[in-house]
């Protein structure tokens, strides 16, 4: 409940402050380098937050939490995809997509090198120093 209280209403937020909720929710789960990257250039959302979980169960409960507290903050899930595998899990609010890797998913797809260095924000004020 203590989190449900830290984000006591993000449905007006614009797209950033949502981002930075979410990276903040997997840190505080303990996800592993978690990262937020500026898509807006593309025509599919404005960022995406990209986490990994240290297993499958891991990287379920990680989407899970997030999706149920964002949902009790006023911003809802679109679709998600990969909840049944673990291995990626992708959890679309709108101008936010989530995606959380497992550790093979996250070796095999390499999905950060999508991205020029300058897409990903820094969130050091948000998250703390990542790994």
């Amino acid at each position: 409940m203590e989190t449900l209280m830290k984000y006591p209403d993000l449905s007006g937020a614009d797209s950033l402050t949502v981002a930075k909720a979410v990276c903040q929710m997997l840190s505080e789960k303990l996800s592993l380098d978690v990262k937020l990257i500026n898509v807006k250039d593309s025509a599919l959302t404005d960022y995406y937050v990209v986490g990994y979980g240290r297993s499958s169960t891991h990287v379920k409960a990680l989407a899970g939490d997030v999706e149920d507290t964002l949902a009790a903050s006023g911003v809802f899930a679109r679709r998600r995809e990969g909840l049944d595998s673990g291995d990626w899990v992708l959890v679309d609010f709108g101008d936010v997509i989530l995606h959380v890797f497992g550790k093979e998913a996250r070796e095999f797809y390499r999905f950060e090198r999508l991205f020029k260095q300058e897409a990903f924000l820094p969130i050091d004020d948000v998250c703390g120093n990542q790994e």
